[in-house]
Formats: structure tokens, sequence, C-alpha cells
């Protein structure tokens, strides 16, 4: 019973997070809305081409997006898929009232809102779909297991889904101040804000970023091991990670992911800048092997995401029952 209260109470508090900060806030303060929709839109194409050989010929009926904050992946998966029927789920109702905003004005009609809780609500709904988007949202679930099985559920059978993550290895650090913050903070927003203002991590950063970075007290990060014990529990087969593990592949998405070097930090610079000087006709987004989950390029794909600090990875799966 006190756990079931102390996850009733994370959750809240995470809701309060985004209602205080609603996340992501790139369009709504973009000073050209429909390049910036262009350049999501681009971003999400790029991972998608990279996480599977067939995303050109792909056209699932259904999609979830699960936690889709403010909207914005939503909005470009409904670009990207203009035929599908859409819902696109959240706990936040401010971060659902500025979604609707934007698909007002993009004009979009594919798309339908839900306030919903992946833990709470999701399982109730009858509805299955044929692909489940959901980045950046199951670390942030007081119980991230229960809400995989729960976005598993929801799928069709064939279906897939994409799952971005926060890496353990490539957040090293990250981590660290995460246990500063929950240590001598726990949930509680303000001593949370004044730590990170006292130690100058706000520095150069807006609100929202903050935010959903520090804030929030439910952060949790995944190694490739971890999802890959997921997926062989529950039947599912691992089709693709990004970043990639090929070295020719890795080449070929840090090169055309170039313009998204605002996601990259550090070395991650350098090495894009590295990989360009080695660039060859060979290296092309369609150069792509099939990923092997080997001991051996697991932990070198570790050991990459250390070194250059990249926190995401997506995941994509499918259901082969």
């Amino acid at each position: 019973m006190i756990k079931l209260t102390t996850m009733k109470k994370l959750e809240d508090s995470v809701r309060r997070c985004y209602a205080h900060a609603p996340f992501p806030d790139s369009l709504r303060h973009a000073k050209n809305f429909d390049i910036e929709l262009e350049r999501i839109t681009d971003w999400i194409k790029l991972n998608l081409n990279f996480l599977t050989n067939n995303f050109d010929n792909y056209s699932p009926k259904t999609i979830l997006c699960a936690g889709c904050g403010t909207g914005e992946e939503a909005l470009a998966l409904s670009k990207i898929f203009p035929k599908s029927k859409i819902t696109a789920i959240d706990i936040s109702n401010k971060s659902l009232q500025i979604a609707r905003l934007i698909f007002k004005k993009a004009g979009v009609k594919n798309i339908v809102i839900k306030n919903c809780s992946i833990l709470e609500d999701l399982p109730k709904l009858n509805n299955r779909y044929d692909f489940v988007y959901c980045a950046g949202v199951i670390h942030h679930l007081t119980n991230p297991r229960k809400g995989f099985n729960i976005l598993i559920d929801k799928l069709n059978n064939r279906g897939k889904i994409v799952i971005m993550l926060y890496n353990s290895y490539g957040l090293f650090f990250y981590r660290c101040q995460l246990i500063l913050l929950n240590i001598f903070a726990g949930s509680n927003f303000k001593k949370r804000l004044n730590i990170v203002k006292k130690l100058k991590w706000n520095i150069g950063k807006n609100k929202v970023f903050i935010f959903d970075t520090y804030i929030n007290p439910q952060i949790k990060t995944f190694s490739i091991n971890q999802i890959k014990k997921w997926a062989e529990e529950e039947k599912l087969k691992i089709i693709g990670i990004v970043p990639p593990f090929s070295l020719n592949k890795l080449i070929a998405f840090a090169i055309l992911g170039e313009k998204y070097i605002f996601r990259r930090r550090g070395l991650v610079s350098v090495i894009i800048k590295i990989l360009k000087l080695i660039k060859n006709k060979s290296v092309t987004k369609k150069n792509i092997k099939k990923i092997e989950l080997s001991f051996g390029n697991i932990f070198f794909s570790q050991l990459i995401l250390f070194i250059t600090g990249k926190g995401e990875c997506q995941y994509l799966l499918e259901r082969i029952e």
C-alpha cells in the first residue's frame, strides 16, 4: 500500500512537472512554424530509415503516439503517414492544450487526442495498433517495465513499436547529477531547482529543458542489454537500434544527421567531423547491415555511447507471435 501511494505521488509529480513546463517547446516558439515542423519530421524520418530497411514501404493503418507531450512528434508522424489514423495520448492536460493548437495550425485531421496515463488508463482502452511510437516517455514512468508491457499489449499481430530511452552508459555523468538531486531534494520541485541553480546546471538552458532534465523526479536509464532482455521475455524481435551498430551505418547516420548537431554534445561533434573525412561513396543510408546483438557489438556500442555522451537510444521492435 505504501509503495502504491509513493508511485501515485511520483506520477502526480511528473504530471505537475509538465504542467509547469510543457515539453517539447520547439514548434510553439519557432520563428517559422513550417520550417521547424519540417526539421522535426526529417529527424524522425532519419531515425526510422536507420531503424529498418523497409521504412519507405511501411504504411500502418493505426498509430499510437504514447506520451505525445505538446504533440510535435505526433504531428510529424501525421506528415510521414498521412493516411494513418493516429491516437496521441499524454498524462498532461496542459501539454495536450498546446498539442491541439499546433494540430489546428498545421491543419491535420488524422490525429485524435486523449488525456491518458499509460499505466492507469491505457489498459482500459480496447484499441490495438499497427504501430506504437513512444519516445522519451517510458523512462519517466514509475514502473517502466509495466509501461513497456502495456504498450506491447496494444500492438496488433506483427505490429511494430519504436521506443526511445535514456542510455545508462551514454548518460553516466547525468546519472551522477540525478543521484545528487534525488538524495538531497527527492521529488521537491523547489529544492531540486535550487540545487540546479546553485551548481549552475541551468546556465544556457531554458525552463522547459531544465524541468524535463532535472526537475522531473522520475528519470531512469537503461542499457541495450536490458532492452534485449525485455524483448526476449516478451517474444519481440529487435529490428534496429539507433545509434546504429555497424561502422558503415554509424558513419552514414552521423553524416546525414549533421544538421541535427544541436542534439549532440562535446566529442560527438568532433567525431562527426572525423567521420566526414573518411566518408566514401559506399556509405549511404541504404548501406544497412543486419543487426546482430552479440556480446561484442553490444560492448562496442555501449563504449561508443559512453565516449560520445550520446544519451538517447531508439529501438524498433516487432511482435513475432
